[in-house]
C-alpha cells in the first residue's frame, strides 16, 4: 500500500494511530520545560539519584524510589509527563478521524490536543475493564500507565516505570492485547508516530504476529533517526523519514484533493461475496484423495464437478430443496447435522447454484469487529442476496440485525450441529419470525447419494478391505455399518490401511518434532468442540513464543492438518482430526492438553463472552467424551474431570458437578455419580439456580439406578421418583430431553415387567400412554427429532409388552381359578 492511500483511509475513519515518545516532542510539561525521551528521562533521574549516566530507566527510577520515596516519584512523572502548552501538529494528529489509539507515552499530549480540537477521547490503561469503555467515541489505550490517573498502587502495577512494574504490567496475557491485535488486524491502515522500537519485546511479539498485515503498517520515525531504529521498524512495516509536523502537513496535502469514498460501494473483510464464473479446472485422483483425507476443498473443482458431473463433489437433493423453499419466500433456512456429515460442502454447492439463480452470495466467515455493519449494509442492498454463516450460534446478534434491515428478497442460509440448533431453535424462530424460517437435516444420505458415493469410491480406488464386496454389499455397507451417515463412512475408509497409514506417518512427524504437537492437539481439540481458534486463542493458551513465531505457521507437516487464513486457524478435515485424537493419540498427552486449554480459557471466561461459551464446552461431558483417544477413556476422563475440580470456576459451579456426575454416570461409577449429584443441587440451592438441566439427567440416573438394581420394589421407587421429574418437564419443557430419559422404560420394563404385578403393569401402560399424548401435542419439528421418535417407539413397545404381561397375568389367574374350582 502506498502512503497516499494509507491516509486517504485514515480519512475515512479506518486507521489506527500508534504513539511513542517521539510524538511527545514539542510539548511543554507543568514545569515550562519540554518533554524529554525514554533516555533522556532515565538520565534525569539517574542523575539526581547518583546513578552513573546510561542507567536504564527502571533502575533509575528504582534508586529514585529508594532514595526519595514512591509519593516523589509519583510527583515527578506528573509534573513532567502533564503537558501545559502543545504545538499545532500535536492538534493536527489528534484532529484525525482515528479508529483507535494506542501509545506507549504517560504523557496526556494526545487528550491535550483532542480537546482542543473538540474530539471526544476516553483514556484507558491495562486496569480498565474492557467490556464497559464506552463504544460511541475515539479511545486512547496508554499501555504503560497514565498520567493522570497515578496513584501509589497504579504506580506499583501499572506504569511501566520501575523494574518492579515492567514485572507486574506485562501487556501479554490482558484482553486489551486481544483488541491490539485485532485493531492492527483489521485497520486499512495503521500509523506509527515516534515509535522506536526499542524496549517493548510485547509489542514486537504482536507485530511479528501480524506479518501478514505489515504492508499496511507505516513508522514515521523522523528525518534524523539512526540506522538501528530504521533497520528495526523496516523489519515491521514501511518507514517514513518524517516528523509529526511532516506527517500532518502529508495528511494536509491528500486532504485537499481527496474525494470521500463512496458509502454506497461495498468493502468488506469478514464478508466474502462469490464470484462466478470459476475457471475450468481438472479433476484428478490426488485431488478427490485430497477432499476426502485433508479436508482440502476448492470452489473451481465444485463447479467443475456440478458442470460437468464428474465426481468430485456429491450435489444433495437437499440443495435443489433448499432453492425451492428459497423460492417459496422462505428467508431463514438452517441446514443442520452431526459432525462430519456434509454441512460446509452442502453450501458450496448451494452458493454455486444460488449464483446461477441470480443470487449475490456472500459468506460470513470472520467473526470480529465491524462484521455487523458489512451484514447490514449487504441487507439493505435490495438486490437478491444470499449470505450463508456457518455455526449460527455465535452469530445471534448479527442475525437478528441482518433480519431487521433485510429486504424482501435478502435471505440467510444458516448451518449448525443437531444438538445447538435444537436448544436454539425456538429462539431463532421468534427472532426471525416463524411464518420465514425452515429447517434440512443433511444427516441422512438418500439412495441416490449412496448410489454416487459407491461409484466414486470405486472410480477412485478406496473402499480398501471392502474392494472385494459387490455394488449391492457395498450399498449395504453404507447403509447399514455406516447408518447412511457421511460421517461413519469417512471414519471406516480412514481406518483402512492405506489412508490410515498415511495419517499415522504424518502424525507420527508431528509428534516427533514435539514443539508443535501439543498445540496441535489443541487445534484439532477446539475444532471438534465446535469453537475453530484464532492465533489469538492459541497465544492465549500456549504463549507468544510457541505460537507468535512464523516458524509455527510454515511448518510444513502442520500445514498438512491445518490452514492459516490471514488470522483464523482452520482445520482442513475434522474427521482426519478425530481419528488422530480418538486412535493414533494418547490419553497421557491429550488430558494434559485439554487440562490446559481449560486453565487458560477460564482466565479468559471472566471477560469474553467467547471464551466463557468455549469453558461451558470443555466442561460438558458431551463433548468431551469424544476427544479422548479409544485406549484408556475411561480413565482419561475421570482424570479429567479431578483436574478441573481445582479451578475456581469449576469447584463452585453446580454445572461442573452436573457434567462431573454425568461422567460419572456413563462409567457406571454410580456411588460417585450420585455424590456429584447431590453437590450439583447444594450448590444450585445457594446460587437459587434452576436446577432443570440438573433433574433431567438426575432422573436419567435413577432410571440407570433402577435398573442396575436386584429388587423390584426399590426399582420402583427410583422409577417413581425419576417419573415425577420427567412429567413435571414434560409438561413444562416442549424441547427433547425429558423424552430422552423416558426411553429408560423400555430397559425397566424388559428387566422387571415378568415380577411386577397386575396394579404395576397397568401403572406403567398408564404411563407410556400418557408419554404418547404428550408427543402428539409437540409441534412438528420437535415430534420429528430423534430422541422424541426414539420415545415414541419405545412407549408403543412398552404398552405392547404391558398387554402381553396382562394377557399371562389373566391367563395365569384363569388357569388358577380353574384349578380351585376342580
Amino acid at each position: 500500500m502506498e502512503v497516499q492511500e494509507a491516509i486517504e483511509r485514515v480519512l475515512d475513519g479506518e486507521g489506527v494511530l500508534f504513539l511513542g515518545t517521539g510524538f511527545s516532542l514539542g510539548a511543554v510539561n507543568l514545569r515550562n520545560e519540554k518533554f524529554m525521551t525514554g533516555p533522556a528521562t532515565a538520565d534525569y533521574f539517574a542523575d539526581v539519584s547518583g546513578m552513573p549516566p546510561g542507567t536504564g530507566l527502571e533502575d533509575a527510577a528504582e534508586a529514585f524510589v529508594d532514595k526519595s520515596g514512591i509519593d516523589a516519584l509519583i510527583r515527578e512523572v506528573q509534573e513532567q509527563f502533564t503537558a501545559k502548552k502543545i504545538c499545532d501538529y500535536h492538534k493536527g494528529v489528534a484532529a484525525l478521524p482515528w479508529k483507535r489509539v494506542y501509545t506507549t507515552n504517560y504523557d496526556n499530549v494526545f487528550e491535550f490536543a483532542s480537546r482542543l480540537e473538540s474530539q471526544r477521547v476516553t483514556s484507558v490503561t491495562m486496569s480498565a475493564n474492557i467490556y464497559e469503555i464506552p463504544k460511541d467515541h475515539r479511545i486512547c489505550v496508554h499501555l504503560n500507565g497514565y498520567v493522570e490517573n497515578l496513584d501509589r498502587e497504579k504506580m506499583g502495577n501499572e506504569l511501566k516505570l520501575t523494574d518492579t512494574s515492567y514485572v507486574t504490567a506485562s501487556i501479554a496475557d490482558t484482553p486489551w492485547t486481544m483488541l491490539l491485535r485485532q485493531d492492527l488486524r483489521l485497520a486499512s491502515a495503521v500509523f506509527f508516530i515516534g515509535y522506536s522500537l526499542n524496549y517493548d519485546l510485547d509489542i514486537k511479539r504482536i507485530l511479528v504476529e501480524t506479518d501478514d498485515a505489515k504492508g499496511k503498517f507505516f513508522f514515521c520515525i523522523g528525518p534524523t533517526a539512526d540506522q538501528a531504529t530504521h533497520r528495526r521498524a523496516s523489519r515491521y512495516g514501511s518507514v517514513l523519514d518524517v516528523s509529526t509536523e511532516d506527517f500532518v502537513s502529508m495528511t494536509h496535502d491528500v486532504a485537499k484533493s481527496y474525494i470521500p469514498r463512496d458509502r454506497s460501494e461495498l468493502r468488506t473483510l469478514s464478508v466474502r461475496e462469490y464470484k462466478a464464473p470459476f475457471a475450468p479446472s481438472r479433476i484428478t485422483d490426488q485431488r478427490f484423495i485430497d477432499l476426502l483425507l485433508w479436508g482440502r476443498r476448492s470452489e473451481e473443482l465444485v463447479a467443475e464437478s456440478l458442470r460437468t458431473g464428474t465426481s468430485y463433489y456429491l450435489e444433495r437433493p437437499e440443495v435443489e430443496e433448499a432453492l425451492r423453499l428459497i423460492e417459496s419466500g422462505v428467508r431463514v433456512l438452517i441446514v443442520c447435522s452431526d459432525l462430519g456429515n456434509g454441512k460446509s460442502m452442502f453450501l458450496e454447492g448451494l452458493r454455486i447454484r444460488a449464483l446461477e439463480r441470480g443470487f449475490r452470495v456472500f459468506d460470513a466467515f470472520d467473526h470480529i469487529d465491524g462484521v455487523e455493519q458489512e451484514l447490514e449494509a449487504i441487507a439493505r442492498l435490495g438486490d437478491k442476496v444470499l449470505v450463508t454463516i456457518e455455526e449460527y450460534q455465535n452469530w445471534l446478534d448479527e442475525i437478528r440485525l441482518f433480519r431487521t434491515n433485510a429486504g424482501d428478497q435478502a435471505v440467510l442460509v444458516l448451518t449448525a450441529r443437531n444438538a445447538v440448533h435444537d436448544v436454539l431453535f425456538d429462539e431463532l424462530s421468534v427472532m426471525v419470525g416463524n411464518e420465514l424460517i425452515s429447517e434440512l437435516n443433511i444427516d441422512i444420505l438418500s439412495h441416490t447419494d449412496i448410489e454416487w458415493v459407491v461409484d466414486a469410491l470405486d472410480r477412485y480406488g478406496l473402499w480398501g478391505q471392502q474392494a472385494r464386496l459387490g455394488r449391492s454389499q457395498k450399498v449395504n455397507y453404507v447403509v447399514d455399518r455406516c447408518q447412511r451417515q457421511l460421517h461413519a463412512l469417512l471414519l471406516k475408509l480412514l481406518s483402512s490401511p492405506d489412508i490410515g497409514a498415511r495419517l499415522s506417518l504424518v502424525a507420527d512427524r508431528i509428534r516427533s518434532k514435539g514443539a508443535n504437537y501439543e498445540p496441535l492437539l489443541s487445534i484439532f481439540i477446539l475444532t471438534l468442540l465446535n469453537h475453530p481458534p484464532t492465533l489469538d486463542v492459541l497465544i492465549d493458551i500456549w504463549g507468544p513464543d510457541r505460537i507468535g513465531t512464523p516458524q509455527f505457521r510454515t511448518d510444513p507437516v502442520m500445514k498438512e492438518f491445518v490452514s492459516f487464513n490471514y488470522y483464523a486457524v482452520l482445520v482442513r478435515s475434522p474427521i482426519a482430526a478425530e481419528y488422530v485424537l480418538r486412535f493414533f493419540s494418547d490419553s497421557g498427552t491429550v488430558v494434559p492438553v485439554l487440562t490446559r486449554i481449560a486453565e487458560r480459557i477460564e482466565k479468559g471466561a471472566k471477560f469474553s463472552q467467547r471464551y466463557e461459551d468455549l469453558f461451558k464446552s470443555l466442561m460438558r461431558f458431551s463433548s468431551v467424551q469424544f476427544l479422548l483417544p479409544e485406549q484408556g477413556r475411561r480413565n482419561a476422563v475421570i482424570r479429567y474431570y479431578e483436574s478441573l475440580k481445582n479451578l475456581d470456576s469449576c469447584r463452585r459451579y453446580p454445572l461442573f458437578w452436573l457434567q462431573y456426575a454425568i461422567a460419572s454416570l456413563v462409567i457406571e461409577d454410580l456411588p460417585r455419580a450420585k455424590t456429584y449429584f447431590d453437590t450439583a443441587y447444594s450448590l444450585a440451592a445457594k446460587r437459587r439456580w434452576d436446577t432443570f438441566q440438573i433433574d433431567n439427567h438426575f432422573a436419567r440416573y435413577l432410571m440407570v439406578q433402577a435398573v442396575r438394581d436386584k429388587d423390584v420394589s426399590s426399582a420402583l421407587a427410583n422409577y417413581r421418583q425419576a417419573r415425577t421429574i420427567i412429567d413435571r418437564q414434560m409438561r413444562d419443557e416442549r424441547r427433547h430431553y425429558p423424552y430422552r430419559v423416558a426411553i429408560y422404560y423400555q430397559d425397566f420394563v424388559n428387566r422387571f415387567g415378568a415380577s411386577m404385578d397386575s396394579t404395576e403393569i397397568e401403572e406403567f401402560a398408564s404411563t407410556a400412554t400418557r408419554v404418547l399424548q404428550r408427543i402428539g401435542e409437540l409441534p412438528e419439528h420437535r415430534r420429528h427429532h430423534r430422541y422424541v421418535r426414539d420415545c415414541q417407539n419405545a412407549m408403543k413397545y412398552v404398552i405392547d409388552v404391558c398387554i402381553e404381561l396382562k394377557t399371562k397375568e389373566e391367563t395365569r389367574a384363569q388357569q388358577k381359578d380353574s384349578g380351585d374350582k376342580k
